[in-house]
């Protein structure tokens, strides 16, 4: 990529502030917030753009993180490398992904999965039993039962 047109595209799509400030791109924007540019029918996205600008090349198998959760700020200062999986840690430790009975699929709730616990713990009911008397899957069982999953829920 023409690293001159990238960085020209750039600085005419933002207006740099401090470095606590979110730089907004004001360029293109995509469904999920994100900026991006095109060159020669090659697409980035805005921020992945602005540490390539002031930070060099983004590793393989790498993604650009933002610590202020913006999606369309481009302040270098905002932003991190990271792999999938920090992303993940990042989402979920910042509360935007949910967890339990926030989830819209869930058939469990926090009281269910106390219940579990107690008829496991308590009364001696096997993973096959709570199973049937749930309706969910044995696995699903046995990861609440040993706070696999649901770890959120005391």
């Amino acid at each position: 990529m023409n690293k001159k047109l990238l960085q020209e595209r750039f600085w005419n799509n933002i207006t740099p502030a401090d470095e606590n400030t979110c730089w907004k791109w004001k360029g293109n924007i995509n469904s999920n917030g994100y900026g991006r540019i095109s060159i020669k029918k090659k697409h980035i996205y805005a921020h992945r753009a602005s540490w390539i600008i002031h930070f060099g090349c983004i590793p393989k198998g790498l993604h650009v993180l933002h610590h202020c959760d913006n999606p369309s700020c481009v302040n270098p200062d905002h932003l991190f490398i990271g792999t999938n999986l920090d992303n993940i840690k990042d989402k979920v430790k910042k509360r935007r992904q949910s967890v339990g009975e926030e989830r819209p699929a869930s058939k469990l709730n926090n009281d269910l999965v106390r219940r579990i616990r107690y008829l496991f713990h308590e009364k001696g009911y096997s993973n096959k039993e709570l199973s049937k008397l749930f309706g969910v899957s044995r696995s699903q069982i046995s990861d609440v039962s040993h706070y696999k999953s649901w770890r959120h829920v005391t």
